[in-house]
């Protein structure tokens, strides 16, 4: 693995959207812009059929629960996961890590969880998601959450990995909000596979705000986002 600094090489989350969408004044809701062309219709419909539950919530007719249990594609295989369960006692969630990547990816996910803010052992409440592809794709996940009285730390980073060649793909970098209204976007690997139809490999990724939940699509071959939409809020 290349040991360059990769957040040379980072793709910022403010996002700018490919041809496949468009986004102008008339768009409402910045997460869910215009989808006109082929391109994009296509991507919706792959997301809609693989991912997406019964309609829910507030916003477009074509809006779904993302809230179930998604299975990736036949190609794409979760290594490493971990799960979440509440505690009603203390009023908190607890992670627990389900099953574990190797070092090297963890070593790598740490380092760049250290550069945008992750605190002084604070890996010891980090957690992660690998998921690995046939095409010799990987997406890696670290993400770190601290209940503190009633704000949450917070701080996250999601890679793609393919050989030497590695790209930050979302950051959450290190902040304080509030534990039951987050002002902060969180990221949730959800598959590598191809949306387009095409041959070519994307990452499908579900972005959770404060009651608004939508799905990102990231070329593979360029990094750039080219779908947002779908989902529900409240």
């Amino acid at each position: 693995m290349s040991s360059r600094p990769i957040l040379a090489i980072i793709l910022l989350a403010g996002i700018s959207y490919s041809t496949s969408q468009t986004t102008d004044t008339k768009d409402k809701d910045p997460h869910r812009p215009s989808c006109t062309s082929k391109r994009c219709k296509q991507i919706k419909l792959f997301l809609k059929q693989h991912y997406c539950g019964e309609p829910v919530g507030n916003g477009p007719d074509d809006s779904c629960d993302t809230r179930e249990v998604k299975k990736p594609v036949q190609t794409t295989q979760i290594t490493a996961d971990y799960e979440c369960n509440w505690n009603e006692a203390g009023g908190t969630s607890k992670c627990a890590q389900k099953s574990e990547l190797s070092s090297e990816a963890r070593a790598l996910l740490l380092r760049e969880m250290t550069r945008i803010g992750l605190p002084v052992g604070g890996e010891k409440e980090v957690h992660y998601v690998v998921m690995e592809s046939t095409s010799g794709w990987v997406l890696t996940m670290a993400n770190y959450e601290h209940v503190t009285g009633g704000n949450v730390d917070v701080c996250q980073i999601i890679l793609a990995r393919k050989g030497e060649d590695v790209h930050v793909l979302r950051t959450l970098p290190f902040q304080r909000t509030d534990a039951d209204v987050p002002q902060v976007t969180r990221w949730t690997p959800v598959d590598i596979a191809d949306a387009e139809g095409d041959g070519r490999m994307e990452v499908i990724l579900e972005a959770d705000a404060y009651e608004n939940h939508w799905f990102e699509v990231v070329s593979l071959q360029d990094f750039r986002t080219i779908f947002s939409g779908l989902g529900y809020y409240l």
